[in-house]
């Protein structure tokens, strides 16, 4: 009867429930939820171990707080911390996962290397915090062009990998030229309207090499981009699709 909200205590009834306690799930940071235990036996003559529910409480609370912190951990393990797209290493595990699927499915899959054409002048002439700015930008231009089911990550420095899952060359290519349209078409008001564009390159999943090789392969059609003027997207003639 002297339950704090009556409509909670007859909706209990209405179920059967004759008996409640509730009991806070405690950790060093504050309350996180509660555990509810219910009775409904007819009459039932309960005693409530009221320490060993607190006790209850405090270890569950424990178990759910370190398991929170295990996700943040794993979070921050898989995710870079200035742009917040995946780390190499998280990319890598990516890889290994989506060559598994496609030597069972028979499918396909591309990727594209990419880096900021002449970055290091950003850099030396607006300073690394503007460099950063120009990085998160980067990262926001890559998510709007891909899809949700492609994957990027910050490869190393200016230098990022996007893995275009059940793509072949032609599709790659084709969302390539339109990120590397959006660099062009972008500006940077920290740098006073100085442009920044990008080069790509491409490769697309061949079961009989390697996935070193393949990102070798995307890296040299890179270094063609590069060579050939910047702001550019390069395909290796071995992965362009037959026409």
């Amino acid at each position: 009867e002297d339950y704090p909200i009556m409509s909670v205590a007859e909706s209990f009834r209405e179920k059967g429930v004759n008996r409640l306690i509730s009991v806070p799930l405690q950790t060093s940071g504050g309350i996180i939820g509660a555990i509810s235990i219910v009775y409904s036996r007819p009459q039932a003559k309960v005693r409530l171990d009221t320490e060993f529910f607190y006790y209850l409480g405090e270890q569950i609370g424990l178990v759910l707080h370190n398991a929170q912190l295990y996700g943040r951990v794993r979070q921050l393990a898989d995710t870079d911390s200035l742009t917040g797209l995946y780390t190499r290493r998280k990319m890598l595990d990516r890889l290994k996962y989506e060559e598994r699927r496609m030597k069972r499915s028979g499918g396909r899959f591309a990727l594209a290397m990419a880096d900021l054409d002449d970055f290091k002048d950003v850099n030396d002439t607006w300073g690394h915090d503007c460099g950063d700015e120009v990085l998160k930008s980067t990262a926001q231009i890559m998510r709007r062009e891909c899809r949700d089911t492609d994957s990027i990550c910050r490869w190393g420095g200016e230098e990022f990998l996007i893995l275009f899952a059940d793509t072949d060359p032609d599709a790659a290519t084709h969302v390539a030229q339109r990120i590397r349209k959006a660099f062009e078409d972008s500006h940077t008001p920290c740098a006073e309207g100085t442009k920044t564009t990008i080069s790509l390159g491409i490769a697309s999943f061949d079961p009989d090499s390697t996935l070193e090789e393949m990102i070798n392969r995307a890296d040299e059609a890179l270094y063609e981009a590069k060579k050939g003027g910047k702001n550019r997207v390069a395909v290796p003639r071995a992965d362009q699709s037959p026409s």
